[in-house]
């Protein structure tokens, strides 16, 4: 009995080690997840461009695709100022509020929109119409700084140097958030739109492979960098949507993506780089950032993006 049963299960047995490669099922392999590849080489700056004295105090920079201008702000007066795309010289101003603290300007169609420290947004049209002010949840504590646009949701980002909560705030500012405002509902979200914690930075410095054969000291000095990352200006890139955040404390330059998280830190160079606060792009992917004079001169550095494999 035992055997005319046994025999039968082990033929099966045999039969199924025995299936073509082709019928059976196919081996995964767990592999490492490519590098990523920053695509810019700071040491290299295509241009420099040396701002007009009105805008020694630059705080917010914006491609606008229409007509491949350049659109900029200053955070004391209530001016939106066009640039040539080739130097950086003002082509006009457009007054749209009386003296504040704007942080941040993007350039959508034929809109512009322009934050403030305290989250109010703007809305400036390119006629007569005086600008629309939108009253957000947010507050002088969340200390705006950055203005983004996302166009995967039609929605602009804004980014907080201070807390990261719409109330309640906490004392201990251990993560730096970012806001969507959406512009179909022309409304914020009540949450957090993403996140990026001290020891999310700090983890990705830890594992990140330019660290490596670097001593003690200056391992340290990364780290007490990249623990002081407060926004100071934010850009979508217009090829794979990931977020470029400026931290004009601490000198860094983060790559975050929404989906798959921290991509890369760039320690900036604080010779070039002593006050960044603006960043944008162009059609063409070329990297634009914008330093505060620091009452010299203010400066937009251009950087060429590399070739795509």
């Amino acid at each position: 009995m035992y055997a005319k049963t046994f025999i039968p299960y082990f033929i099966l047995l045999l039969a199924c080690s025995n299936v073509a490669p082709e019928q059976q099922p196919m081996k995964t392999e767990a592999h490492a997840p490519a590098q990523y590849q920053f695509p810019y080489k700071l040491s290299n700056v295509e241009t420099v461009w040396s701002l007009e004295n009105e805008l020694i105090e630059i705080s917010g920079l914006s491609f606008c695709s229409s007509d491949s201008s350049i659109w900029a702000i200053n955070d004391e007066k209530g001016l939106a100022y066009k640039l040539n795309s080739e130097n950086g010289k003002i082509v006009t101003r457009k007054k749209f509020a009386s003296i504040g603290d704007y942080e941040g300007i993007e350039c959508i169609d034929d809109r512009l929109f322009v934050v403030k420290s305290n989250g109010d947004v703007y809305t400036l049209y390119n006629d007569d119409r005086n600008a629309e002010i939108s009253k957000t949840e947010l507050s002088s504590a969340n200390d705006i700084e950055g203005l983004a646009y996302d166009k995967t949701t039609h929605s602009l980002i804004l980014a907080c140097k201070g807390s990261p909560a719409l109330r309640d705030h906490p004392k201990k500012k251990n993560r730096k958030a970012t806001y969507a405002f959406d512009l179909k509902k022309n409304e914020l979200g009540d949450k957090a739109y993403f996140e990026i914690h001290d020891s999310m930075l700090l983890n990705f410095i830890s594992n990140q492979n330019s660290l490596m054969g670097l001593g003690s000291s200056a391992i340290k000095k990364h780290k007490d960098r990249v623990k002081s990352f407060s926004p100071s200006a934010i850009a979508v890139h217009p090829y794979d949507d990931t977020y470029y955040i400026l931290s004009s404390v601490g000198k860094l330059l983060v790559v975050y993506d929404k989906e798959s998280g921290l991509k890369h830190i760039e320690f900036l160079d604080k010779n070039i780089h002593y006050q960044p606060e603006g960043i944008c792009f162009n059609n063409e992917g070329n990297m634009l950032i914008a330093n505060e004079g620091k009452g010299l001169i203010a400066k937009v550095h251009v950087f060429k993006m590399k070739e795509r494999s």
